[in-house]
């Protein structure tokens, strides 16, 4: 660890929100090169937002365990890339609910996430649901930093800035 960096706490963790987005993995490689700096680790979060179907439980929870299923899925193949990125398996939390409600709760109830890191959505008319949640109405429950990756972003400048 250089001087710059003297002042971050050994393992912090930083979060990032998994989805199948191309944003997501540019999120996941610079919360990887930053926990990789100051020797940190990263957390991935699986929101399973439910199915929505509720006419026929059968058809319902088996809407709900594909969607699980899914979670685990990627949640195994990150967690490679993390290791293969960062150094360190990452840490995993795989929940069921609104993507940003249980956001707040696992930031609730781990204190010792240090940041969340999101990906910014190509797409000019909206950054994404989430961090346009949170840097709305959600902003004054924030109690640690949130780091945008931009989707045009370069590896190289990833690297400088992480």
């Amino acid at each position: 660890m250089n001087n710059q960096d003297s002042f971050y706490i050994q393992d912090s963790i930083f979060l990032t929100l998994i989805d199948e987005t191309p944003e997501f993995e540019r999120a996941l490689k610079f919360a990887c090169l930053r926990a990789k700096r100051v020797q940190g680790h990263v957390a991935l979060l699986y929101v399973c937002e439910g199915s929505g179907f509720h006419h026929w439980v059968g058809v319902k929870n088996l809407a709900d365990e594909e969607q699980r299923v899914t979670g685990e899925k990627l949640l195994n193949d990150y967690g490679v890339k993390v290791l293969n990125w960062s150094g360190l398996y990452p840490i995993f939390y795989i929940v069921e609910g609104d993507k940003t409600q249980e956001l707040f709760h696992i930031l609730d109830n781990q204190k010792d996430i240090s940041a969340i890191i999101l990906g910014v959505s190509a797409d000019k008319k909206s950054p994404g649901p989430v961090i346009s949640h949170l840097v709305g109405k959600g902003k004054e429950f924030l109690h640690i930093p949130l780091t945008l990756i931009p989707p045009n972003m370069s590896d190289e400048d990833m690297l400088r800035m992480a």
